[in-house]
């Protein structure tokens, strides 16, 4: 039983990974998304299979890759593997290979970075998640000419980008009445965000529907009551309480979420090795106002 590694326990649960090291890097910020991804993870570590991995925790400047470059670079030598929200960047790049070739297995979640030799990726298909926020959109919207404004977080999380590229494409083929506004980029900058709005509201009720690839800035979600007096259909992504009362409010229609326990588990199985890489995907779930999970 010892060999085997199950914990001394009435439940008898088997530990995996006794005496391995694990270093979890996600993004800070502030998205109420990066809060609730640290709080999944942190909650999935604990799981009783997991008892025998120590887990280390930090965080990076979602907006400054060379915050998480100078995590990648810190983890020690004994670390088997690390998970981390992976930026599309080419220092970025660089330092997985570089853990890689130290022979450190790199799983990258919620973001992947496909042009590295990352072991792994572990969360949604995003260009499913724009594809599905699209077919909503197009129901949600009565048939007529009108705009549909996308709007992004940051240009260096590639989830964003198929999220947005989903989008188009089925926008595109379900609603050729529809026009799609040239997708903004807010970032970290409420003062951005704050003339993305403005530009909103001067469409006026042209203005039939808004996508938020991302979990959302504040103030782009507070300001959102002020473009959107109940007539223009919003589809943001994540749970969270300033989405949650969005939806409440009639400010969003719809969510698209991950269940971040969930997704902590399955990256921390890949990364010790119990769950093979190709099973990473997680699913995409849809919530309106009737079916917000408790929170």
């Amino acid at each position: 039983m010892r060999e085997l590694g199950y914990a001394p326990s009435s439940l008898s649960a088997r530990q995996i990974g006794n005496g391995m090291r694990v270093s979890v890097i996600l993004s800070a910020g502030t998205n109420p998304f990066f809060d609730a991804l640290r709080v999944g993870f942190e909650t999935a570590s604990h799981a009783p299979i997991f008892g025998g991995v120590k887990f280390d925790f930090s965080g990076f400047d979602a907006y400054d890759p060379t915050t998480l470059c100078a995590n990648l670079d810190a983890v020690d030598d004994d670390t088997s593997a690390v998970i981390m929200v992976g930026v599309d960047n080419a220092e970025v790049t660089k330092c997985v290979n570089r853990l890689i070739d130290r022979g450190i297995r790199v799983i990258s979640v919620v973001s992947d970075i496909p042009q590295s030799r990352r072991f792994a990726y572990v969360g949604q298909d995003n260009f499913a998640a724009g594809r599905a926020a699209a077919r909503l959109m197009a129901g949600f919207i009565p048939p007529g000419p009108g705009q549909v404004a996308l709007l992004l977080g940051h240009l260096e999380f590639r989830h964003l980008l198929d999220r947005a590229s989903g989008f188009r494409q089925v926008l595109g083929m379900t609603r050729p009445d529809l026009t799609l506004v040239q997708p903004a980029a807010y970032g970290n900058n409420p003062d951005h965000a704050r003339a993305i709005l403005a530009n909103m509201a001067e469409m006026g009720e042209g203005l039939k529907g808004v996508y938020l690839a991302g979990g959302g800035q504040p103030t782009i979600i507070e300001g959102l009551a002020t473009v959107n007096p109940g007539r223009i259909s919003v589809i943001g992504h994540e749970v969270n309480a300033q989405s949650r009362s969005a939806l409440s409010r009639g400010d969003f229609t719809a969510i698209l979420a991950h269940n971040t326990v969930e997704m902590g588990h399955t990256a921390m199985g890949v990364a010790l090795g119990q769950i093979s890489p190709n099973e990473g995907q997680c699913p995409i779930y849809i919530y309106v106002e009737d079916n917000l999970p408790p929170g």
